[in-house]
């Protein structure tokens, strides 16, 4: 009911969510023991149990109502029905989550910004564009970004793209604008020296294709 609210959806859609009691369990039972997500066509959502409840839940919660938006086979926005904007659905979904730590997505991407690194806007829209960058940058940038348009221009604009409106006509507006306009509200934060130095471990590795051996790497600090 909160997501659908935010987002102006009424009434908001019915979702089923299985809370699986451990990794084991899930495993067993779909596939996936770690790995939380939702089949946006059918509103299902598959998460693990914690003390404070699912952390990923409301995540996956816009997933689940924005399938409600999107429509189409696989109830995300996607082009020719297969290419995923991936930087509209997770974006969204970090836009509406419910901050986790000391700082927001906007002081994260404001950090990011100030390190050089944050994702040309054009990119995170565009089904491939988001897969280019770490997923640490993309996830964060994409969010603050459609996290800032629905603060100043309201859901609406941000659901017709959802829903498979070219962005730049969803909005009115060439893309170039909205994101000086984001760009300059980054500029109005402040970043502590903390925020800085956390910025920079979050932000600075490479993504999978630009890490050699990412695989071994990962069974390393695994290991670690």
């Amino acid at each position: 009911a909160e997501v659908s609210a935010a987002l102006g959806i009424f009434p908001p859609p019915s979702v089923r969510v299985w809370v699986h009691r451990s990794a084991e369990e899930k495993r067993r039972l779909v596939g996936a023991g770690r790995t939380e997500f939702t089949k946006p066509w059918l509103a299902e959502i598959q998460v693990l149990d914690a003390a404070s409840g699912p952390p990923a839940l409301r995540h996956e919660i816009v997933h689940a109502v924005g399938g409600a938006v999107a429509g189409g086979p696989l109830g995300v926005p996607a082009r020719a029905f297969v290419l995923v904007d991936a930087g509209l659905v997770e974006g969204l979904a970090v836009a509406l989550e419910v901050p986790r730590g000391e700082w927001t997505s906007h002081e994260w991407a404001r950090a990011m910004k100030d390190l050089g690194l944050l994702p040309p806007a054009a990119r995170l829209v565009e089904p491939a564009g988001f897969f280019s960058a770490p997923a640490a940058r993309a996830y964060g940038a994409s969010g603050s970004f459609l996290e800032y348009l629905i603060e100043k221009r309201g859901a609406a604009p941000v659901l017709r793209a959802y829903a498979g409106t070219p962005f730049e006509e969803a909005f009115g507006r060439p893309i170039s604008e909205l994101e000086r306009d984001w760009h300059a509200f980054l500029g109005s934060m402040t970043v502590p020296p903390e925020l800085a130095v956390a910025a920079e471990a979050r932000f600075r590795p490479a993504g999978l294709l630009g890490r050699r051996c990412a695989r071994e790497t990962a069974g390393l600090e695994a290991r670690a």
